[in-house]
């Protein structure tokens, strides 16, 4: 199965390569870009899944980069990566039809959550973010709060292991994925659900028989 197929696009070149290390395990990094004219042209060229944005760059920012891949039709999901914190930025970027928006310094434990999230058709903001701008100014959006009630097949494989007591370590090499990508599935899960630990979790799941486990061997 292909991985997911992300540009990226920040003016410093050593933040931009850094990004691209965290990404290239669970990703297909086909770009690395430093303004937002070659992420337009970049994206209309290798048409990606997703596009990973800084906000202030050369020439054409962020935002209106964003804004213009959505006048063009390009359907790549954009998450915008910045150190700016103003949710006046975020609601700016959710308007310009952003899918996510993660603080940089959040970058190691939520954009790869934040990538799934908007490839499952869901938006994410860093939460500290998300408490300033409320989802409700934008009912056409759906929350990541909201409960799921069917899951992919990847977070079905993810969930029913963690309800087997195995570790992320374990369900990574079983599945063949990072242990990144577990930890980014496990959180999507909990989010989602709305609960906050594991156990939870398991409960949870098999209370609206998400997942079933089979019976103890005697």
């Amino acid at each position: 199965m292909s991985l997911p197929r992300v540009i990226i696009a920040d003016d410093h070149v050593l933040v931009g390569e850094g990004i691209r290390r965290l990404l290239q395990a669970d990703f297909d990094v086909v770009d690395c870009v430093r303004d937002g004219e070659s992420l337009i042209a970049s994206a209309e060229r290798h048409m990606p899944d997703v596009v990973v944005t800084d906000l202030s760059m050369p020439g054409v920012d962020g935002i209106d980069a964003i804004r213009q891949l959505r006048e063009r039709g390009n359907p790549a999901s954009a998450i915008v990566l910045t150190m700016h914190s103003d949710p006046a930025l975020a609601k700016a970027a959710l308007a310009a039809g952003a899918s996510g928006f993660v603080l940089k310094e959040a970058a190691s434990d939520q954009l790869i959550l934040a990538i799934h999230e908007a490839l499952a058709g869901r938006v994410f903001l860093t939460p500290t973010v998300e408490a300033e701008v409320g989802f409700p100014q934008y009912p056409d959006v759906p929350s990541a709060d909201a409960p799921v009630h069917k899951l992919t097949a990847r977070q079905d494989q993810v969930l029913k292991r963690i309800a087997e007591g195995k570790s992320m370590k374990q369900i990574a090499a079983e599945l063949k994925i990072s242990r990144r990508t577990v930890e980014a599935h496990k959180y999507q899960l909990m989010r989602s659900l709305e609960v906050h630990n594991v156990a939870q979790l398991v409960q949870h799941a098999l209370r609206l028989r998400l997942i079933t486990l089979p019976p103890r061997k005697p």
